[in-house]
């Protein structure tokens, strides 16, 4: 053991008193102040250490929220690439349906054209048919595309000159 001589003032001695009066086994004499004081060191080094434990323990939890913190935004990340994807597939969706109801008009007005052009063709081969049943046949069959010219000028219709064959 060792002897430690420690002068307290007036005031010193009073806030000793106090902080260890609730003691039974407490003595006001300089021996009982001796041993209050150290249990005071003792009772201020466990504290230090228990903060030195705790602030180990902290340091461990805020490295655990840390972790999870990391594996929250990792999800986050996953759920936000897999948002992107099926919005990307959605679109890719969409512009094969636009393509799509865009070939689907295309073909119907393709089909309303040909209607068209049916009915037209078929005006115009019945007027034929008319107009050469109009005109006088002949035996050779060599002028029936003058025949045929001449019956379709009497109908009204002007037929362009033949390509050369």
């Amino acid at each position: 053991m060792t002897t430690l001589t420690i002068h307290l003032s007036q005031i010193q001695i009073e806030v000793l008193d106090e902080i260890m009066g609730g003691r039974r086994d407490y003595r006001t004499d300089d021996t009982g102040r001796g041993y209050a004081i150290g249990e005071i060191l003792l009772k201020h080094h466990h504290l230090l250490g228990e903060r030195e434990d705790r602030k180990g323990e902290a340091d461990a939890a805020q490295q655990a929220l840390r972790d999870q913190l990391d594996v929250v935004v990792r999800e986050r990340d996953a759920v936000r690439k897999a948002l992107d994807a099926e919005r990307a597939t959605r679109r890719r969706d969409r512009e094969r349906h636009a393509r799509t109801r865009e070939r689907l008009r295309g073909a119907r007005n393709a089909l309303q054209r040909l209607a068209e052009s049916r009915a037209t063709y078929r005006d115009l081969a019945l007027r034929v048919e008319a107009a050469l049943e109009r005109t006088q046949p002949r035996r050779d069959l060599g002028d029936l595309e003058g025949r045929l010219a001449r019956a379709l000028r009497a109908a009204g219709f002007a037929m362009p000159d033949a390509p050369d064959r």
